[in-house]
Parts: structure tokens; sequence; C-alpha cells
């Protein structure tokens, strides 16, 4: 979210201080990322994201503990086993590093991010612990995954059921659940958040429902429905994003085209690659430009995920009225049968029949525009009062 959280905090005037990895308002990442841009160098584009736009004297940030981080992540060999030894490491020295200096703060409450939290709620003593939950409990999403690989279990490289079952994961999704438990308030993204932390057994203190909101270059009129359908997921080739779906459709006869926009995933076999070829056009990985005019040029967007805590993609399409066809794991904002559809998965007939009604070019007018109308409740403004209308309250 880009310190969504942090500069509407301080444009309301409840901010005490902002403690981050990486900020690039502050030196030295300030200027590495002006170099990083003058040299041309990819990354300065992701460095800039990281501006928090806060005056930098209420910001404390920690670049040598971030830098260590992607160093660590982006070694050579690295296994998912590890990724998870990887975010308690980074945990602990985080807090660490704020435990150093945060007893100087006086504030009443503490806003905190799933996963990185839990060293800091063991030692607050004073203020309240305000805990986002930016996505499904890992322990139930991974659960998920592995239940989805063994109904298609050659649609991955990997065994999800291995990593359920390592040690680094146990304490990992351990620690999370006890973050949960002891935070005075949970905020979630989605009702897919707080459905799957009431299906894990975890009982919260208190919690908000407070839905995202970006910020997309909109488009004003709804718009009209092309000869042939176009119909597109977006994201990873994987099976966690639910392509082996995408691509049992594609083979329904459907007159459409089927696109799929995205790098392939790494746990894709080779031979699912060269099937996915043969009915829907693959564009690989876009930069954000081409991105943008792939995406502008769908009619459906058709994104299948077997889980998600708020999937920003949707996000976008309704900027641009695309109706959506989603699952409720990907936790949107979609009013079924208003802006789009919320399916099964695996339900091919009835994904069917709603490729068909939006076939129909009053039907889908009908959608694009109510698809256009509903991307006001997901815009940066709307989720910026949502969040100060409802912090107080805690």
């Amino acid at each position: 979210m880009n310190y969504t959280v942090a500069r509407a905090l301080y444009k309301n005037q409840m901010l005490s201080c902002l403690y981050t990895d990486i900020c690039a308002d502050k030196q030295p990442i300030k200027f590495i990322s002006w170099l990083f841009s003058l040299l041309g160098v990819e990354s300065a584009k992701r460095l800039m994201q990281r501006r928090s736009k806060i005056p930098t004297s209420m910001v404390t940030h920690f670049p040598r503990l971030g830098w260590e981080y992607f160093a660590r992540k982006n070694k050579a060999i690295y296994t998912q086993a590890e990724e998870f030894g990887n975010y308690l490491w980074a945990e602990e020295e985080f807090s660490k590093r704020i435990l150093d200096v945060w007893k100087k703060d006086v504030c009443t409450h503490l806003y905190l991010y799933n996963t990185a939290a839990y060293n800091i709620i063991q030692e607050n003593k004073v203020s309240k612990i305000v805990l986002e939950q930016c996505s499904l409990p890992i322990r139930y999403y991974l659960n998920r995954i592995s239940d989805e690989e063994s109904q298609y279990p050659d649609w991955t490289l990997t065994k999800t059921s291995e990593i359920i079952n390592d040690e680094l994961f146990i304490k990992y999704a351990e620690q999370e659940r006890k973050e949960l438990q002891q935070a005075d308030c949970v905020v979630a993204p989605s009702q897919a958040v707080l459905d799957a932390i009431k299906e894990e057994g975890i009982q919260l203190k208190d919690f908000r429902l407070i839905p995202y909101g970006y910020t997309f270059a909109k488009t004003e009129t709804p718009r009209k429905l092309q000869q042939r359908l176009k119909i597109a997921t977006i994201g990873a080739l994987e099976l966690r994003k639910g392509i082996h779906h995408f691509y049992n459709l594609s083979g329904k006869g459907i007159n459409a085209e089927f696109v799929a926009i995205g790098g392939l995933g790494s746990n894709l076999p080779e031979e699912k690659i060269e099937l996915l070829k043969k009915s829907i056009r693959l564009t690989g990985h876009l930069n954000r430009k081409d991105l943008l005019r792939e995406f502008s040029s769908v009619d459906v967007l058709l994104f299948l995920t077997i889980g998600e805590g708020s999937a920003t993609v949707v996000y976008e399409a309704l900027s641009l009225g695309i109706p959506v066809i989603t699952t409720k794991e990907a936790g949107s904002i979609i009013e079924h049968e208003v802006s789009g559809f919320i399916v099964r998965a695996n339900d091919y007939d009835t994904i069917i029949s709603y490729l068909q009604r939006l076939s129909d070019p009053d039907e889908y007018a009908r959608m694009s525009e109510a698809a256009l109308h509903r991307s006001q409740y997901g815009s940066a403004k709307a989720y910026e009062e949502r969040l100060i209308l409802n912090l107080p309250t805690i």
C-alpha cells in the first residue's frame, strides 16, 4: 500500500512516528534512488515507490536491515521453507531496532502489520495494538493450496503439504496466530480474511472490516462490448492463481479470446506451459505501460484465484469499467450480479452462464457502468475516509 496508512494518519494529525525498513525520502536511500534513476537502473522505480511523503523528522528507518533482507531473499538457492525463516529473522531484527527507540515515543496506539508484529506485541505494556491482517492467515492459505494440489497434482512442481510440516513454517504460523489473538483490534481488508480467521478458530478481541483503496487512471464512460469477448486473467501463471481453471474454461467452446497476462510461475511444469499456448495467448511479464495497454483492451477479468487478502487487479479492472468474475477468496469489493460475479473456481457451468450474459451488449454496458460506480468505493480517497472514520473508535 506504499505508506497509505501512514500518510492518512499524518494528514489527519494522528501520526506520531513512522517506523519502516527503507524510506526513499531519507538519506542515504534518497541519494541512492536518485543515482539509480540517473543511471537507468530498473530497481530505481521500486525504490521511488518507498517514498512516504511524510516529513522526514517523523520517519525512522533501518535501511541496512532492508538491504540485508532483500540480499537474503535473492540468494541463488532459496526454498519456500527458507523464505519463512527469512520472514522470522526480519521480524525479530526489525522489532529489536524499533524497541530500541520506540519507548521514547509517547503514543496511544501502535498500528502494526501481520507477521511483523509479534515481538513488539510481547514487549508492549502501554499502547493499544491495531494489527492489519493484510492477507489470509498463512496456515489457512497453504492448506487451501495443498488441497488444490491434491486435486490437480500435475499442475505444480511443488508439494505445499511438505512446507506445512516444516518447523520454520510451523513457528511462523504460530507467531501469526498469537499476533491475531493478542491484538486489541484487527483490521482486515476483506470479509474473506475475517472468514478465514474464524475458520482457523482464532478468537479476536475486536476487528474492523476496512476494504483497501487504490488510485488508478479511471475511465469515465462505460465500455462497449467488442464483437468477440476478450477474457483475461492477470498475475503469475500458477496453480494458486487458478491458471488451471482458466485453461479448462478456454477449452469449453466459448466464443472468446483467452489471454493470460503475467509471467510464468516458477512452479508450473513445462508441459503445462505448452498446453496453455494451444488455447490461450500468453503475454509474459509486461512493464507497467504495456500492462495497462493490454489490460485496457480486455472485456472481462476472469480471476479464479485460490486465495488473496484483497486482489489489487480487481480494483484496477473496476476503474477501467471491466466486469469481473472472481472467487470469494479474492477478497474483492465486487457486488455479486451488480459489478461482477462471485463464483467457485471449479463451477464451470455457472461461469460459462455468466460469460454468456456478458456477451449481451446491453447487459455488458449495464455491468460496465456498475463497475465504474463501484470503483469509487475502491478509491484511495474512499479508503482513507474509511480508515480515519474507524480508527478513533478503537
